[in-house]
């Protein structure tokens, strides 16, 4: 149960398309160290893909607290609050990672379809179609274009 073996595993599960896998180790992994971020960010990453938004806010605003400057855990923290319709939150926590680091297609899109939801129809339309450009892969980018056509239309 050695800590640094367990998050290599899940990371080669992850990469093998074996999220139920790699969720088992981030959980054994936080059985043993149950204050370990980097596997409460990546746990979390993992519930929201499978649709739990309320469990992985929880979990990524505990991971939050001990990495308040991480852009990885901030963006997964920026989806969760979107999903949970904190849509202001989420360009905020968005925006200072971008500050940081440039985001990639999947930031870019939730950075835009918050933006749109706050009524910031420009800066909307410009992060989505960057993310467009990005390669934004679907089912994102059907969405994405149908949210820009919304936008064009106002």
């Amino acid at each position: 149960d050695y800590l640094p073996a367990l998050a290599a595993r899940a990371q080669i599960e992850l990469a093998k398309g074996d999220r139920q896998a790699a969720a088992a180790s981030w959980l054994k992994i936080l059985q043993n160290s149950p204050d370990f971020a980097p596997a409460e960010r990546e746990l979390a990453a993992l519930w929201l893909d499978e649709g739990k938004a309320d469990a992985a806010y929880e979990l990524v605003s505990k991971a939050r607290k001990n990495l308040p400057d991480d852009p990885k855990t901030a963006t997964v923290l920026a989806r969760a609050s979107y999903e949970r319709k904190e849509f202001g939150r989420a360009v905020e926590l968005l925006e200072e990672v971008s500050r940081q680091q440039a985001l990639d297609a999947v930031g870019l899109y939730y950075l835009g379809m918050a933006r749109a939801q706050v009524e910031q129809t420009e800066k909307a339309r410009d992060a989505l179609n960057q993310a467009l450009q990005h390669g934004l892969a679907e089912p994102r980018a059907s969405e994405a274009r149908r949210t820009l056509a919304v936008l064009d239309a106002r």
